[in-house]
């Protein structure tokens, strides 16, 4: 009815609210990842060119140095901090999504001036969050792993980017076989990790994912770097695989003695040679725990923030095909520093993504009528 357009537009010349607005919630008190707009349908996703969502799944866990725990031995609601045997990744989703309010859209449209000075984010993508996966630890880990895969599926098939925050380090394997369930070309994967990953068993864990992964066909040794790799939470299997394959990886050492831009640049060009897009994966332990404390496996001598956010500028100027955060355990974080640290390399990719664009953009110039 016209009268109440007309309330409407005499209610908005005054400096007061003129009505209030529906906050955007994922469940409960737990707002969307930037306060982005929430995504129910598929025919929502279609509108988007980047998908925030949750991979709440933490497996098979370690107990020691010798011995694995399997998903259902370790009760997911346990609240007992450990020193050895942690857990607590499926935590995350929401820990990040509290504290990404840092970053909410309602600042100004994501003005972005580390990126450009006149870089507004929201101006050049169209962004959502699509909640969680729900994970029932309790069923074969198979038939998760091909929930999650469908997932991926439909978002790499409507066109979307994901960027995800997990979950144990297996969430990676998921997401890559929903791609290659869409394309065959072959991809380039730039991980962020202290630790080599290189298990060829148990078949589904965080320390198998790259294992299942280069069985997919669509990621080659020779396009998969490793950078942050150190410490003694090693083994020979992972070693010898590592020398079988022939990748290439990147210890702290060299980080230390190269620059992380350096390091950066190198992975980049082996990534990007001959592949159609750069995929990258964060576990939340390559970086230092005294800055992110909220760690499953934390080491000192880790990456610093302003590095991890200076390598993930430099590689979101690529083709950028995904990216997630995983093994990060919110019950060890402190006052939010850890979550926030997450959110904020989400939003970093984020804004690569959008520059980007908007670079494309101004090249085409304007469209013809």
């Amino acid at each position: 009815m016209k009268e109440f357009l007309i309330a409407k537009d005499r209610a908005q010349q005054h400096s007061a609210r003129y009505e209030r607005r529906m906050e955007s919630i994922i469940q409960r008190d737990i707002p969307s990842f930037m306060e982005l707009p929430i995504i129910n349908t598929e025919e929502q996703m279609k509108e988007k060119d980047i998908i925030f969502l949750g991979v709440p799944y933490e497996g098979v866990k370690i107990k020691d140095p010798l011995t694995f725990i399997p998903p259902i031995a370790t009760p997911i609601d346990e609240k007992e901090l450990k020193i050895y045997s942690r857990s607590g990744a499926y935590e995350a989703p929401e820990a990040v999504r509290r504290n990404s309010i840092y970053y909410s859209i309602n600042h100004c449209d994501g003005f972005f001036p580390e990126m450009e000075k006149d870089f507004i984010l929201m101006n050049e993508i169209k962004a959502g969050d699509y909640g969680d996966i729900e994970i029932d630890i309790k069923q074969d880990t198979q038939k998760t792993m091909d929930q999650i895969t469908e997932v991926y599926e439909t978002i790499y098939g409507n066109g979307a980017i994901p960027m995800t925050m997990g979950g144990d380090h297996l969430v990676p394997f998921p997401i890559i076989h929903g791609l290659s369930k869409v394309s065959n070309d072959n991809i380039g994967i730039i991980v962020f990790d202290s630790h080599l990953d290189m298990s060829w068993e148990p078949k589904y864990w965080a320390g198998s994912q790259w294992a299942r992964i280069f069985e997919l066909g669509i990621v080659k040794p020779k396009n998969f770097v490793q950078i942050g790799i150190r410490g003694f939470r090693q083994s020979y299997q992972w070693k010898y695989a590592a020398e079988e394959l022939g990748y290439t990886y990147f210890t702290m050492t060299d980080v230390e003695e190269l620059g992380i831009k350096e390091v950066t640049r190198r992975a980049v060009e082996i990534a990007s040679d001959g592949t159609s897009g750069i995929y990258t994966s964060l576990d939340y332990d390559v970086l230092e725990p005294g800055l992110a404390p909220a760690q499953k496996f934390p080491d000192p001598n880790g990456l610093t923030s302003r590095e991890i956010i200076t390598a993930l500028k430099m590689i979101s100027k690529n083709k950028v095909l995904g990216f997630d955060i995983c093994c990060m355990s919110p019950k060890y974080d402190y006052n939010g520093l850890g979550s926030q640290l997450a959110a904020r390399c989400i939003v970093e990719v984020m804004g690569g993504i959008g520059l980007r664009k908007k670079h494309q953009r101004l090249q085409a110039g304007p469209v013809q009528e």
